[in-house]
């Protein structure tokens, strides 16, 4: 079995840029700096960003659907950054530097296993390990200590 982990969508996030800060803060995200490489993922790029660059710390709603697990969470976007376009069966590298929680959902939104692979792990493996399960539709991945979201697996 196959899988595609993909970063959230360009389009979706980019015009947050030419917005000002009083603009951002009515939609309750806030302009950043990152300070420390790694410290601060984009969830479009699947990349940590350079000390420096200019970020939109911003509410996701990674898991909108109809379910008890419905979520969101704050994300760092990068600005002028292209969606990440991974490989088959590729892991993101900034995956690395975190203790990463792989949460398993069925086509009803219903999480069906779990589990913390820690920082320098085997994140394929357990991918590889849900995905043999028939009722796992998808795999959300979250940083594990603070507990955002971080990007999405699905079946090939």
């Amino acid at each position: 079995m196959t899988f595609q982990v993909s970063g959230l969508p360009v389009s979706s996030y980019q015009e947050l840029f030419d917005l000002d800060d009083v603009a951002l803060a009515k939609i309750q995200a806030e302009r950043r700096i990152a300070t420390a490489f790694p410290g601060a993922p984009c969830r479009i790029s699947l990349e940590d960003a350079q000390v420096g660059e200019e970020l939109i710390l911003v509410n996701h709603a990674h898991l909108p659907e109809t379910s008890p697990y419905q979520s969101r969470h704050a994300i760092y976007v990068r600005k002028g950054v292209d969606q990440a376009d991974l490989k088959v069966d590729e892991i993101p590298d900034f995956f690395k530097h975190r203790d990463i929680s792989v949460r398993a959902f069925d086509a009803n939104h219903i999480m069906v296993d779990a589990c913390v692979v820690p920082k320098n792990g085997d994140v394929k493996s357990v991918v590889d390990a849900f995905f043999e399960n028939e009722k796992v539709d998808y795999i959300h991945f979250h940083f594990a200590a603070p507990g955002c979201f971080a990007a999405k697996a699905i079946r090939n």
